[in-house]
């Protein structure tokens, strides 16, 4: 079996979406939400995944790229009588749409298509069947579009001319909404996401940009949900169970997604993420996730009929941690709101007595363990990563009441904050670093967090010696891993790539900004062809592994762009 690896693209409309693999097939899709179970799941499972592949005779070359500055990527398919183009796209036409457009660009190929979805991750039994227009599985239908195309020859599975342009469109059935045509879906697309760019302070930086879009990619638009990656289950390292689903609305990836988009000019990405999760949560507690409706089920199995990419399961659905105690979710909420009024955006008044709540419940979990950014299953402690969020809960409330008249309550919080500062600095000055717990000395990187939130300065030399800790116990070939100490599963292995982009955003904070341009450019050269990265990185192999794309690593590219003064 050829290695597995994360080659793809993502196309995306925000309602549904598809990774296109290196040889231009469908490896993944869910529909008709992000977060629902997949119709195409090839990437977990070659064999019992399904496929839906656009084949040319006598194939000897695949080029890929995406249609510039743009969420619609194409796929040159070259064979002994010519070449066709595989244009694939989510038409930005709020339809849970993927549309396939097929044209000859040179010679008189012959192809065929294979359709093969396998519904419900590929525990349902139904097959797609020909029908008059195109394929029907399920409550899904492939429709055929063109003009003169002889739809019998398409849907037989064989071999035949190519001599004319084909759309391929998949979709709910009966169609939800009536959509764009799959002859002018790929530049309508084109043209709104380029102006989309255009609207932002992104820069042309193609990484920039390409991280930008990625990130808007994610956001499930009809709720302003935005989820962690576009997959479950990649493993983090080969062998091991270390498979999460991050199909689902983090708290905190979600705000941290928002604010980068925010600081690019999209007030309206932030202010759509703040108010799905007012909605979601409401008068309840905060839990860590939510799926793209709102919804707080988010129970967790594992699918053991699939072998797993590489062959690592298990296999996941839902996610367990949706049950955990994390406190550092109150600060970001908060946050996300005192920059919205910062970059000159307005809260609706009615919000204001949620987010105050959110202050309050920062303030009374002082000193109550919880699972922590990493999500331990069973290792509660006083993680300084939560304290520091709670900090800036206190911290950034103070200045959102102060902003809105509210003078007593903010001098309240932020007295309140000043004291859980000078504790986090005891905690650090004892241990010479900021360690993992405010009570332990294990480094993690999550820990270099605590100088751009503003906690300390960059220059403090408890900062400086919590970078030096991070290098030492963290660093290998030049990528981060994100702890040392072992957790619910062993010791990790993979390097985390959001910490080793936070380790770059500390050296360019803390002056050594020749070093932070190396380390760059060093991480840029493991993204794959599209410039798309995946959660973490093996330092063994350079392999991209986990998730994909991650959200987290994209934020973190637009973080340290900005850091070394350029647009992202």
């Amino acid at each position: 079996m050829t290695e597995a690896g994360l080659d793809h693209g993502l196309v995306s409309n925000g309602r549904v979406l598809a990774l296109i693999g290196p040889d231009g097939g469908v490896a993944w899709s869910c529909a008709p939400r992000f977060d629902s179970p997949a119709l195409f799941c090839g990437l977990l499972d070659p064999a019992r995944g399904g496929r839906f592949v656009i084949e040319v005779e006598g194939q000897t070359e695949v080029r890929q790229a995406y249609h510039r500055d743009s969420l619609a990527l194409r796929t040159t398919l070259v064979g002994r009588a010519g070449a066709v183009a595989v244009d694939d796209v989510c038409p930005l036409d709020d339809s849970p749409r993927l549309i396939r457009w097929v044209s000859v660009i040179e010679g008189a190929p012959r192809v065929r298509v294979i359709f093969d979805p396998r519904p419900d991750y590929g525990r349902s039994p139904t097959r797609a069947k020909p029908s008059g227009d195109g394929w029907l599985v399920g409550d899904v239908a492939l429709r055929i579009e063109g003009d003169g195309v002889d739809v019998e020859a398409v849907t037989s599975g064989g071999w035949w001319r190519l001599d004319r342009p084909l759309g391929l469109v998949l979709d709910r059935r009966p169609a939800s909404t009536v959509g764009l045509p799959a002859a002018v879906a790929v530049e309508h697309a084109n043209r709104t996401w380029r102006g989309w760019l255009d609207g932002l302070s992104v820069g042309s930086d193609p990484i920039a940009r390409r991280s930008a879009l990625t990130l808007a990619a994610l956001v499930y638009r009809p709720t302003g949900a935005m989820i962690a990656a576009a997959t479950t289950s990649v493993p983090e390292a080969i062998g091991e169970p270390r498979n999460w689903d991050y199909r689902y609305c983090w708290v905190r990836d979600g705000a941290f997604a928002a604010e980068a988009l925010l600081r690019l000019g999209d007030r309206a990405a932030a202010r759509a993420l703040l108010t799905f999760l007012w909605r979601a949560i409401g008068d309840g507690p905060v839990q860590p996730l939510y799926r793209v409706d709102g919804d707080r089920s988010i129970p967790e199995e594992t699918l053991p009929h699939l072998a797993g990419f590489a062959d690592t399961g298990p296999v996941r659905i839902g996610n367990a941690a949706a049950g955990q105690i994390q406190h550092d979710t109150h600060g970001q909420i908060v946050w996300l709101a005192e920059r919205i009024v910062a970059a000159g955006g307005a809260l609706d008044r009615a919000m204001l007595p949620w987010l105050w709540a959110r202050v309050e419940a920062a303030a009374a979990v002082r000193g109550v363990p919880d699972a922590g950014i990493w999500e331990f299953r069973d290792r509660p402690g006083q993680y300084t990563f939560s304290h520091l969020w709670c900090w800036v809960a206190l911290d950034r409330g103070a200045k959102l009441a102060a902003a809105v008249g509210e003078a007593k309550r903010a001098g309240m919080w932020a007295a309140i904050a000043a004291a859980q500062r000078e504790a986090m600095l005891a905690a650090a000055t004892s241990a010479g670093f900021f360690a993992q717990t405010l009570d332990g000395t294990d480094v993690d990187a999550s820990s270099l967090a605590v100088a751009p939130m503003g906690l300390v300065d960059p220059a403090d030399p408890r900062y400086r010696a919590t970078i030096d800790r991070c290098e030492a116990a963290l660093l290998v070939d030049g990528l981060m891993k994100r702890y040392v100490a072992r957790d619910d599963f062993g010791a990790t292995t993979s390097t985390f790539s959001l910490c080793t982009l936070w380790w770059i955003e500390a050296l360019a904070a803390s002056g050594q900004t020749q070093r932070a341009r190396d380390a760059f450019s060093d991480f840029l050269s493991h993204g794959n062809p599209h410039g798309l990265f995946s959660e973490d990185i093996d330092p063994k192999t350079g392999r991209l592994l986990g998730n994909f794309p991650q959200a987290y690593t994209h934020i973190g590219i637009l973080n340290v762009m900005h850091a070394l003064g350029s647009p992202g």
